[in-house]
């Protein structure tokens, strides 16, 4: 894995293809400090022809990587996005990733730490009724939460809406009894479906520049007394 944005002056990124070592194998082979490893690692540089730089200080670590446990996906190789379709009726505080990979091996597929696929929605009923949960982290690149995806999570207190989301589908937290704090970070107040905020909700945050377009937008005048600056 390699983060960083210059050498010697020159930016470049390495593209990371996490599914060139046992790719369709549900589960990686265990490699020891003797095992050959193959693949490829792609360094792209923009640089004028001639251009010479020094490479000596990168570091590439090599780690195990993880699975990502209460969580399944549906995947568009098309465009290499994610959304999440479902979670294990026992999951209780969740964080979705940002970016996944998955490995399959005859009708399992399992999901994987890695770079292939960007989660890019939440999908509908993808977390109805999970009773257990108490807590979520919606990551950057999510830009739709669909229908009834957080139905009935009783446990639920607060959420944390990214900056990109641009929908909330209809009863998108109906049913979240216990649910009285959404913050939500967009500037531009996102699409509201019907019943998609419970009764029970008493404030809703919003970036202090915004509250008056909140207010002003149709979807949102019911909660106009709800809505205030994020502090």
């Amino acid at each position: 894995s390699w983060t960083g944005s210059e050498v010697a002056g020159v930016t470049f990124s390495i593209d990371h293809d996490s599914r060139m070592i046992d790719e369709g194998t549900v589960a990686p082979t265990a490699f020891t400090d003797s095992t050959p490893l193959s693949g490829t690692i792609i360094l792209e540089v923009n640089v004028l022809s001639g251009t010479s730089f020094d490479l000596s200080n990168i570091t590439i670590t090599i780690r195990e990587p993880q699975q990502i446990a209460n969580l399944t996906f549906y995947t568009d190789d098309a465009t290499m996005t994610a959304s999440v379709s479902s979670r294990a009726s026992t999951a209780t505080s969740v964080i979705i990733p940002q970016t996944i990979s998955k490995r399959t091996s005859g009708s399992t597929t399992t999901y994987w730490e890695g770079n292939d696929y960007t989660v890019t929605e939440i999908g509908n009923n993808a977390f109805a009724n999970c009773r257990n949960l108490t807590s979520i982290i919606i990551p950057d690149g999510v830009t739709s939460i669909g229908n009834s995806a957080f139905y009935g999570c009783t446990n639920l207190t607060t959420i944390n809406i990214p900056d990109g989301v641009t929908s909330i589908g209809d009863s998108a937290f109906q049913g979240c009894s216990n649910l009285t704090t959404i913050t939500i970070n967009a500037t531009t107040p996102p699409s509201l479906g019907y019943y998609a905020i419970p009764s029970n909700v008493t404030n809703i945050y919003v970036p202090a520049g915004s509250v008056d377009a909140y207010k002003a937008a149709s979807v949102w005048s019911e909660f106009e007394n709800k809505i205030s600056a994020i502090a």
